[in-house]
């Protein structure tokens, strides 16, 4: 199980390190390293890992067998992983009991959020869920992006709600404006739930005012029928039984 999700306790350090990170995952306390896929050594503490993920737990309770040449240089045994130093310290430091960082911009969650649930890592999982609701009023189109691809459907639900309001109550001629300034955000975003979103919004506005009408990735060179295809098509041909 850990060898399929890329976890490798060392016997022996097997690749070259760049060194240390930075506070604090250097301090003298730490009984194991996480090695980052740049080659950065995270000196962590197995009870950290242990009470943040159940994958660690598993992975630390094997008995590894003892090295001579680590025990004679009083080396730390160590963990390559397949994450950078960047997205694996924003992981660590949200397991950590310190001060959390800022997650931004928006899309670097993203990655860590995939990390924290492929080593099923709860509690930084709840505290990106929360981060991610209270920027829901400010940058609705923005988090529902990044939840999408991330996969958390109730922050994508409650962003694209928020996303309606804000679009209504805008008093630009042009509601469409926020959305072409951050198509960009749409690269990660698959087509079933772009075409929710787009259903969602042509409840509230005309066919010819619909924000992300223009915004359409079906291509211009089919025929004009399969651009705006009707709520109907979704619809199952026999209706479910009661």
């Amino acid at each position: 199980m850990t060898h399929t999700l890329g976890l490798l306790l060392s016997p022996a350090s097997t690749s070259p390190s760049n060194g240390a990170a930075e506070f604090p995952f250097n301090q003298p306390s730490a009984d194991i390293i996480l090695r980052s896929s740049d080659h950065v050594d995270f000196h962590v503490r197995r009870s950290v890992l242990a009470q943040a993920s159940h994958i660690f737990a598993d992975m630390l309770s094997i008995p590894q067998p003892q090295n001579e040449e680590r025990i004679r240089n009083q080396c730390l045994p160590d963990v390559d992983l397949v994450e950078d130093s960047k997205m694996l310290r924003r992981l660590l430091l949200l397991c950590y009991p310190v001060n959390k960082p800022e997650l931004e911009p928006l899309e670097d969650i993203v990655p860590v959020l995939r990390a924290a649930t492929k080593y099923v890592m709860e509690w930084p999982i709840t505290l990106i869920t929360r981060n991610l609701l209270s920027l829901v009023p400010s940058k609705p189109f923005r988090v529902w992006a990044v939840a999408c691809e991330a996969g958390l459907d109730t922050v994508t639900q409650q962003a694209a709600q928020q996303l309606v309001v804000a679009t209504q109550a805008t008093s630009s001629n042009d509601k469409r404006a926020p959305f072409r300034t951050e198509r960009d955000l749409l690269k990660g975003v698959s087509a079933g739930d772009y075409f929710r979103l787009l259903a969602l919004l042509r409840l509230s506005f005309p066919y010819r005012n619909c924000p992300l009408r223009s915004l359409s990735p079906v291509s211009s060179s089919l025929p004009s029928k399969y651009h705006e295809p009707s709520p109907l098509h979704f619809m199952p041909y026999n209706p479910a039984p009661d």
